[in-house]
């Protein structure tokens, strides 16, 4: 038996933040704006806060004050890119941190579709350059992807190899997700989970080739006679794929592991048939 002074329901202790929201003055965004600017003391900490006010108006969607989550996610507004470096305005932008990683999600349209690329850094200097290209990076992609998907209802969206599609995939039908559990297939093991191997037909490098060829067909120009400098080569599909289907004279290739160039005259293109072949 309980004594009848003593309370049967449960006692709800005030959190930390929300004793902290009694105590501390609510001031609007006009009001923090003014007192950042008369109180931090030096512009690098101006730089940080004036940060933090964009990104606090700036977010629609957050799962921060969920009790249980392996990662912050916020949907932000892109309202605050500026349109001189980011001229065509995202649909929908998604900012996420784990423990181990960081990531964006970006689309230009409310249903997309497009891959995960997976950036790993091997030193603390790699880590902080990829850091600072990471969201430029996705913004392209994204963007690029919209402009192959221009023909289809889905436009494009990235998130910032292909074996994590894999994974995406297996994962969402071990979870009881049904038919739709296959798109999240980036056909990399199409026989295994019933995709269309893009790269065994080569899709994306043949339509690549065939806007070439219109180019130069509207131009009036001939392949072979064309002298080019590729940015992008062998490390990609894409790019060691455009040696391969070129005919043209090719005296330089900018890729992220080196520079080749021959100014005198067009590059071998055998050695790069063994690389593939390898």
């Amino acid at each position: 038996m309980l004594p009848n002074d003593v309370c049967m329901h449960p006692v709800f202790l005030p959190t930390l933040s929300y004793q902290r929201l009694q105590t501390i003055q609510l001031l609007s965004d006009e009001e923090l704006y003014d007192k950042i600017h008369r109180t931090v003391p030096n512009k690098h900490s101006l730089q940080v806060l004036e940060s933090f006010l964009i990104f606090n108006k700036h977010i629609l969607k957050t799962n921060f004050y969920q009790p249980t989550k392996v990662a912050l996610s916020f949907r932000l507004d892109p309202g605050f890119l500026p349109e001189v470096e980011y001229p065509k305005k995202p649909f929908a932008m998604f900012f996420v941190i784990g423990n181990e990683f960081r990531g964006f999600h970006i689309r230009f349209r409310d249903v997309a579709r497009g891959g995960i690329r997976i950036v790993m850094s091997r030193n603390k200097e790699m880590y902080s350059i990829n850091q600072r290209m990471l969201f430029d990076e996705n913004y392209n992609l994204a963007s690029t992807q919209s402009l192959k998907n221009k023909d289809i209802p889905e436009g494009g969206a990235k998130e910032g190899t292909a074996d994590m599609m894999d994974w995406a995939a297996l994962h969402a039908r071990d979870r009881g997700a049904e038919t739709w559990w296959k798109f999240f297939i980036l056909v990399k093991i199409a026989d295994a989970l019933g995709g269309v191997p893009h790269d065994t037909y080569g899709m994306t490098s043949l339509s690549i080739r065939q806007y070439v060829l219109g180019i130069y067909k509207q131009l009036g120009l001939k392949e072979k006679e064309i002298t080019k400098v590729q940015t992008g080569g062998p490390d990609g599909d894409l790019g060691s794929n455009e040696i391969l289907l070129s005919s043209d004279k090719t005296i330089a290739i900018i890729n992220g592991s080196g520079v080749l160039a021959t100014p005198l005259d067009s590059i071998a293109k055998n050695s790069f048939v063994w690389r593939k072949s390898v």
